[in-house]
Formats: C-alpha cells, structure tokens, sequence
C-alpha cells in the first residue's frame, strides 16, 4: 500500500463543531456536506467527519492507493472490520460500528 487517501470519521457533533474551524489553519479546505457532515481536502487526502451520538462514534473507513493495481477483487473479513483490495489500484478498509 502505498497512500491514504481518505478517511471517514463518525464524531460527535461537539467535538465536529471545534474541529471544523482547525481545518483550514492546517490548509484543509472545508465543504458542508447535505447530511450535516464536513469534508476536508488537502494534497490528495480527503477526510470525511459525519456527526453521530456519542455511542456511535469512531473509525468508519480509510481508503489507500495500491503500489500497483491489482487484477481481481480479493475481501478479507478483521473481526468486525472488511478489507477490500481490487480490482485496479485501490484498497478500501471499511469498520464496522458496535453492536
């Protein structure tokens, strides 16, 4: 794996509220998303920030560039966690929330 290239945070809507305003003092660029969410975009990273109840939150996704593509899908299951690796160039590591 070579790069992340996104990240998708599930936050509370306080802790949301206090990070927005230090994103583009870091050179984010900020952008509301309809569902009351942020992106933030900065050299090739994207990093997603959704509002949740405090129960839900934590680490929903991280997306990677691949060294090189890949010619087929491969799916490996890390306990409550899946990651998706192909076809092409990327990897997608999606978490799940608690049960």
């Amino acid at each position: 794996m070579r790069d992340v290239t996104s990240v998708r945070l599930a936050v509370s809507a306080r802790d949301l509220a206090n990070t927005v305003p230090l994103l583009p003092a870091g050179g984010f660029v900020t952008q509301a998303v309809a569902d009351g969410g942020i992106v933030a975009r900065r050299g090739g990273t994207t990093i997603r920030f959704d509002a949740v109840p405090r129960d839900q939150v934590g680490l929903r996704q991280v997306e990677l560039s691949l060294n090189r593509p890949v010619e087929y899908r491969h799916e490996e299951r890390l306990g409550r966690s899946t990651l998706v690796v192909g076809p092409g160039a990327r990897a997608v590591w999606t978490f799940g929330t608690a049960e």
